[in-house]
C-alpha cells in the first residue's frame, strides 16, 4: 500500500507539472494592432516597382486640351528649330508694313547737277527705302558722273546718299541697281512739303541732254 501511495503521488506531480508546460506554451489571445511601415531608400539602392497600365518610356507625349504652361524663375528656354522647319515671329516694332514704291521720269541738260523730288513721305511715317534704281540714256558724248537720293533723315537735316553708278555695255546709258537700308521722314517744313529726290549730274562737250528714269521702292511704317 506504500509503495501505491508513493506512485500515486509521483504521477499526480507530473500530471500538474506537465499541465503548467501546456498553459505556458499556449499562445496568448491579445489582439495586434495595425501600424504603419516607412521603407527609406536611396537612389543607390532604389525599390523596385512594376507600372500597371499601358506606359511609354520613350515616344513622343501628347498634351490635350492645351493647357497652360507656367515658366517660374526666368529660366532659359531654348527652341531648336531648322531651316525646313522654321519658328514664326512677329516683327512687333513693324505691326503695319505699308509697302512703298515710286518712279520718276524726267531729264538733265548738259552740265547740270539736277535734283528732281520723286515722293514726299506722309505726315506720321517712316519711309525706309530698300532698293534704288536708275537709268539715264544720253544723246551725245555725256557722263553720269553721280547720282545721289537727297532725303530728310530721322535725326534732322537733308542728307545725300551717293549712289553707285554703272556703264552699261552702250557707252550712252548709266545704270543704278542698288539694295539700301535708309530711312527718311516727313519734311518738317509742312508749308514746303519736300519730297525724296533724285540728284543726277550730266557731264559731256557734245550732246544736249539725258533722259533718266528712276525708282524707288521700300516701306512704311508708323512713326508714334
Amino acid at each position: 500500500m506504500k509503495a501505491i501511495r508513493i506512485y500515486l503521488i509521483v504521477f499526480c506531480a507530473l500530471g500538474l507539472s506537465g499541465g503548467s508546460l501546456l498553459l505556458s506554451a499556449a499562445p496568448s489571445t491579445s489582439a495586434i494592432t495595425d501600424k504603419d511601415v516607412v521603407i527609406t531608400n536611396t537612389t543607390a539602392n532604389p525599390v523596385p516597382v512594376a507600372i500597371q497600365g499601358t506606359a511609354s518610356v520613350a515616344g513622343n507625349v501628347n498634351v490635350a486640351n492645351i493647357p497652360n504652361v507656367k515658366i517660374a524663375n526666368s529660366p532659359t528656354v531654348q527652341l531648336n528649330n531648322s531651316a525646313s522647319s522654321p519658328l514664326l515671329v512677329r516683327d512687333v516694332d513693324n505691326p503695319t508694313r505699308q509697302a512703298f514704291q515710286k518712279d520718276v521720269t524726267f531729264t538733265v541738260d548738259r552740265g547740270l547737277n539736277l535734283c528732281y523730288g520723286i515722293a514726299p513721305v506722309p505726315s506720321g511715317k517712316r519711309l525706309v527705302i530698300e532698293y534704288a534704281s536708275l537709268e539715264a540714256h544720253l544723246d551725245g558724248d555725256e557722263t553720269v558722273p553721280f547720282a545721289s537720293l537727297l532725303l530728310f533723315s530721322p535725326g534732322g537735316g537733308q542728307p545725300m546718299f551717293q549712289l553707285d553708278v554703272q556703264q552699261t555695255a552702250d557707252p550712252r546709258a548709266y545704270r543704278v541697281a542698288q539694295q539700301l537700308r535708309i530711312y527718311s521722314d516727313p519734311d518738317p517744313d509742312t508749308v514746303a512739303n519736300h519730297p525724296i529726290s533724285f540728284c543726277v549730274q550730266v557731264d559731256g562737250t557734245s550732246g544736249g541732254s539725258a533722259s533718266v528714269t528712276a525708282g524707288i521702292s521700300g516701306y512704311l511704317v508708323d512713326v508714334p
